[in-house]
């Protein structure tokens, strides 16, 4: 089954839903901030706030690769990598209460209502996914589930979005994404999808992207007939 979405006279087909998780599934952003500028400053360095909106849903690798030059650091491009990911893994295994944002679960609901597939493509490790999807109990909805550590190349690369459309067996125009962040868009359009902007608190800059919204529920499609 498929949905037709239009927008500035672009009208798809659709035969799956691809979502970013954070900042699009839960407002996660503030605390991987805080996460992360705790451990900028173990390392010795800070990053302003217009230089961290920058790295938001951007591949982790990329991130780490020009702070590393930017401040010359000693520790290997893996190991800085692999000890962000276990300082992430770690607050989220010890977090209880974590909740989607609004409308969210609803509108999973008519989505696959119509049968369309879900699918989750995160820039974020494998495996923080899996325990934060754990968490807020909504992993049985999506067919396939992405880590940024998945694929060669993080967003704003389309690698992620590809891969999701190959696992999916759908062509790449047949899919809608929804992302919150600059890079994010960047990535699915060069993926050649459509690309629902989804406005948070972490104002970013979705002009690129086909239509944006801040809350599901203004997502809407026709039936096709």
């Amino acid at each position: 089954m498929s949905l037709i979405i239009s927008s500035n006279n672009i009208r798809k087909k659709i035969f799956a839903v691809i979502f970013d998780m954070d900042g699009v599934i839960l407002d996660s952003e503030p605390l991987y901030h805080e996460i992360q500028q705790r451990f900028f400053a173990e390392l010795g360095f800070t990053v302003s706030a217009t230089e961290y909106d920058g790295f938001i849903g951007l591949g982790m690798r990329s991130m780490w690769k020009y702070l590393k030059k930017k401040h010359r650091l000693q520790i290997s491009l893996d190991e800085l990598i692999a000890e962000n990911n276990k300082k992430i893994y770690q607050t989220f295994s010890q977090i209880e209460n974590l909740t989607t944002n609004p409308n969210l679960i609803p509108f999973f609901e008519k989505l696959e209502k119509h049968g369309i597939m879900l699918t989750l493509a995160s820039s974020t490790q494998k495996a923080i996914v899996d325990i934060i999807l754990k968490k807020l109990q909504i992993t049985s909805h999506f067919h396939f589930v992405l880590g940024g550590n998945e694929v060669q190349n993080g967003k704003p690369a389309p690698d992620i979005f590809l891969l999701s459309a190959k696992k999916m067996k759908l062509p790449a125009e047949n899919c809608l994404v929804i992302e919150d962040s600059k890079n994010g868009v960047l990535a699915a359009k060069r993926a050649g999808m459509f690309c629902v902007g989804y406005q948070n608190s972490q104002d970013q800059d979705l002009s690129q992207a086909d239509l944006v919204v801040n809350d599901f529920s203004k997502i809407n499609f026709l039936e096709e007939k």
